[in-house]
């Protein structure tokens, strides 16, 4: 099978995120100061624009100011970036006041929560809330204290986002999203049971992930968070699928960057628990793209490893084009009676107004963006093992 990393590689798309990534890169290694200057030479408004576009701003003058590089920079532009630091600061303030209560309403009965994602890798990564942008409070939690949970944060404000059918997310998924309180701005998603990537296929179970997950300090809360293993492939697992189906974006490959350079990662646990999860695929390839970028290491050995998967023809075409429609026959595989089918195809064609409304599409606007999602596919064609080129 040919390498999904060459065709990201090939692309237009992934060779604009390298140019992009090749301004940051420079000023996040500890060791990179040389190069940082060069890198800040060719940073002008139209780089700035991509930037801004990925929401990076408040990183490059975090980085440009703990180096004391601000002279590198034209005036006007260190001027925007340090705008968007200090807004970016404020907005991150408000966010971290907001996790701790939820944290604490959901101890007190007894939920220990894991923080997924931004909540998590914005502290053990990059040290600065403000230069890590997020939208949401992830946390998993186990299945069983699913609606014990959402009762939880109604209490405090939170309203659940319409489903396409009552019961059709406890059914079929693994993610119930809470609108933000009056007054507030961030999101809560509660992950039960599992963390899932392209739907069902990849599943991290939430019992693996408990036993081995470790406490980090939320400003004097002691909150549970993923051990480094984890972290490194769920990353790797959310990636994955955010660029086979949107594209891709540079904040995902900055994580996955920095947890391989600061995350003290035991590379026999990370394998094994690899091979546990059958995620050897995805995370090999999301791995081997991440090294094609600048600063970017992964152990010989580690690639070594994981290339010697051999994925199934099904999951052959998981890996290529066809993610985004493995998401909806992955589900319909697990759930194989006619009245789950039935449910489904009723839930997602004619949807509950509150649904439609939420989401801002007509039954046509949903139809024309699944025939374009199903004209992009691109069939091809089994090949050698996932790790030949």
């Amino acid at each position: 099978m040919k390498d999904l990393h060459a065709t990201w590689e090939s692309s237009r798309a992934w060779r604009d995120m390298a140019l992009i990534i090749s301004k940051v890169a420079p000023l996040l290694g500890e060791g990179g100061a040389p190069a940082a200057p060069r890198a800040l030479a060719s940073l002008d408004f139209g780089s700035l624009d991509r930037l801004r576009g990925h929401r990076l701003q408040p990183l490059i003058f975090r980085e440009v100011a703990r180096r004391g590089l601000e002279k590198e920079l034209p005036p006007a532009v260190f001027a925007e970036i340090r705008k968007a630091y200090l807004l970016a600061f404020q907005k991150a303030a408000g966010q971290e006041a907001e996790i701790p209560p939820v944290l604490k309403a959901l101890g007190r009965a007894g939920i220990e929560a894991i923080i997924l994602k931004g909540a998590d890798v914005r502290r053990r990564l990059y040290s600065d809330p403000a230069v890590r942008p997020m939208a949401d409070l992830d946390l998993l939690i186990p299945r069983a204290r699913l609606r014990e949970a959402g009762e939880i944060l109604v209490q405090m404000g939170y309203l659940p986002l319409p489903e396409p059918r009552p019961g059709f997310v406890e059914r079929f998924e693994n993610e119930i999203t809470f609108r933000p309180m009056p007054g507030k701005c961030l999101r809560v998603d509660l992950h039960f049971g599992e963390l899932r990537a392209l739907g069902p296929v990849y599943r991290l179970p939430h019992s693996r992930l408990a036993a081995w997950a470790q406490t980090l300090d939320l400003a004097g809360l002691e909150a549970k968070v993923l051990a480094p293993e984890h972290v490194l492939i769920h990353l790797s697992l959310h990636t994955f699928q955010d660029f086979t189906i949107f594209g891709p974006f540079a904040i995902p490959l900055i994580d996955l960057s920095l947890a391989l350079a600061r995350l003290p990662v035991d590379w026999d646990f990370f394998l094994a628990e690899s091979a546990r999860f059958r995620c050897q695929g995805p995370v090999y390839l999301m791995l081997r793209a991440l090294t094609s970028l600048p600063g970017v290491a992964v152990p010989a050995e580690v690639l070594d490893c994981l290339g010697q998967y051999r994925p199934s023809w099904p999951e052959r075409l998981v890996l290529q084009r066809l993610a985004y429609l493995s998401i909806h026959l992955s589900v319909l595989y697990r759930h194989r009676r006619f009245s789950d089918w039935a449910f489904f195809f009723w839930s997602k064609l004619f949807p509950q107004q509150s649904y439609t409304r939420e989401h801002c599409g007509s039954f046509k606007a949903r139809l024309r963006t699944f025939l374009k999602k199903l004209s992009s596919l691109k069939f091809v064609s089994p090949g050698k093992e996932i790790g030949s080129s």
